[in-house]
């Protein structure tokens, strides 16, 4: 559901958001911006090293993104995002956002783990009670709230 929408609404894919998302948080095609490892991507997006070199091959043949070989580890490559993917981020960001958000009210709330839904939609979670020690999920990984 939240790959169609944003297909239809943006021309991107849930990946390809999630990467530019991901590669604007940590560099920018400006002068003194680190460039981000292709493995660093691939593990905050949860993918393996050959989609991600698939995804930014995309990303690098629409010109979102910049890709070079590591000075030190010729055999490693690093990005940074151009400013038409730091244009493409910005257009992108509320549209995935509120996807998400909408996908997960369509779960059915009342069921799920507040402080999972608070994490998700942004809502207060005054009303459901106390969440503290609660696992919730945070992208690839989970993470234990205290």
């Amino acid at each position: 559901m939240v790959e169609r929408r944003l297909r239809e609404e943006t021309g991107f894919g849930l990946s390809d958001v999630q990467a530019l998302q991901h590669l604007g948080r940590r560099s920018s095609a400006d002068a003194g911006a680190d460039p981000v490892r292709l493995g660093d991507v691939a593990d905050g997006l949860g993918l393996s090293q050959s989609a991600t070199s698939r995804l930014t091959a995309r990303l690098r043949r629409q010109g979102l993104i910049t890709s070079s070989a590591v000075d030190h580890d010729r055999r490693g490559v690093q990005m940074l995002l151009t400013p038409a993917g730091h244009a493409a981020m910005r257009r992108t960001a509320s549209r995935y956002e509120q996807a998400v958000r909408d996908a997960v009210r369509d779960l059915g709330s009342q069921e799920m783990d507040p402080l999972l839904w608070h994490f998700l939609t942004g809502e207060s979670d005054e009303l459901r009670g106390s969440v503290r020690g609660t696992v919730a999920v945070t992208g690839p990984r989970t993470q234990r709230l205290i």
